[in-house]
């Protein structure tokens, strides 16, 4: 299939995504095998969503994602399970770039690059929260 831009392509595949972010979460375990067949499929619909509508973007307010990741945080989902699945995400969504967008490598390339760009600023967020979080603890002891 020949896709005409990034928007074209997300906006097609946008369910099969959502599956990848299910599978990234079942394969994380921990906070999220806890979670009902229901209350994952919710989380991976809300979660990828903000992850296509940052990619389409190309940028992302840190400020606002830090802020994202301590309500995460505080509403008792682990930040290292938060990273890991990031990471999960980010490497299925590229190999699934590599296999639909093969033939359009201008296309592939953009958008490889905008999910590498949300990818690392999203788990390098997380990675300041947490290391606030541990500052924090050794201010007050």
């Amino acid at each position: 299939m020949h896709y005409n831009s990034i928007d074209d392509f997300l906006r097609t595949h946008e369910g099969a995504l959502v599956g990848l972010m299910e599978v990234a979460s079942h394969q994380v375990g921990g906070y999220y095998a806890a979670l009902s067949a229901h209350a994952m499929h919710e989380l991976a619909v809300r979660d990828m969503t903000w992850t296509i509508s940052r990619v389409r973007q190309g940028q992302i307010d840190r400020q606002m994602l830090r802020q994202y990741c301590q309500e995460r945080a505080a509403a008792g989902e682990p930040l290292a399970e938060l990273r890991r699945r990031a990471q999960l995400l980010e490497t299925a969504f590229v190999n699934y770039v590599n296999t639909h967008l093969a033939d359009q490598t201008d296309l592939r390339r953009d958008l490889l690059r905008r999910i590498t760009y949300v990818g690392d600023t999203y788990r390098n967020q997380i990675m300041t929260v947490e290391l606030e979080a541990k500052l924090q603890q050794f201010t007050r002891v």
